[in-house]
């Protein structure tokens, strides 16, 4: 009589009582690749459900949403003394930095030290083609353990998605897709924050056909196979 089994699975060879017994039959596998093959089918079958209740509730799904700044946020023409670009352009404070505001256009105002305003001059990065800014930002230093200002370059569409719209997953949400691909146009509503998934198939779409409906863009953010793994 054997005394040892060679597991189909994984080819290591086992004394039969580490085979299980299915129906008075040793089964082919070892108890531990049986018992992986079990939890892995129990996965499976969770994630079929979680997927299925994900498709019928439609509360689930995604949606355009933006923020509408405080009244303490919003710094005006009165006092500022520049111009806006559009009737709607508003400017908020960005408080992770010194003395600056960004418009919902991804113009940015800063206040000198002498109590005036001017708007910052940013730059298109080569790489990326976005418009990028060098900013004061307020970090803890802690080999002096205080608080103090480090210069970074931030993107303009960065900032005005962090101000202006709902940004669901901050974490995965590496990517913004520009409307028609324009890097040029930071405008909020023209803004989407993606993964880097939805962005590639967002850009496949973009160009086989030339262009992509705002429509298209959210069935790809909220389509199964183009979230995070």
């Amino acid at each position: 009589m054997d005394t040892a089994k060679v597991c189909k699975k994984c080819g290591r060879e086992f004394p039969i009582d580490k085979f299980g017994i299915n129906h008075n039959y040793t089964r082919s596998m070892c108890k531990e690749c049986f018992n992986e093959g079990m939890r892995e089918k129990r996965y499976q079958q969770r994630l079929s459900d979680g997927i299925e209740i994900y498709h019928k509730d439609k509360s689930m799904k995604i949606q355009r949403k933006y923020k509408k700044p405080y009244h303490f946020q919003i710094l005006y023409r009165s006092e500022s003394g520049i111009d806006t670009i559009a009737k709607d352009e508003v400017f908020v404070r960005l408080f992770d930095y010194k003395s600056v505001w960004t418009s919902n256009y991804g113009r940015i105002i800063q206040r000198l030290n002498d109590g005036t305003y001017q708007l910052v001059k940013g730059v298109y990065s080569r790489a990326t083609k976005e418009l990028t800014y060098t900013l004061d930002r307020n970090i803890y230093f802690k080999s002096k353990n205080r608080w103090g200002y480090r210069k970074e370059k931030v993107t303009a569409s960065d900032l005005v998605i962090q101000m202006f719209v709902v940004n669901y997953d901050m974490k995965n949400n590496t990517m913004v897709w520009h409307k028609e691909n324009d890097t040029k146009d930071n405008y909020y509503k023209h803004l989407f924050p993606v993964t880097d998934k939805q962005y590639n198939e967002i850009l496949s779409i973009y160009e086989q056909d030339g262009t992509i409906t705002d429509k298209q863009i959210i069935e790809i953010v909220n389509a199964v196979e183009f979230k995070p793994d």
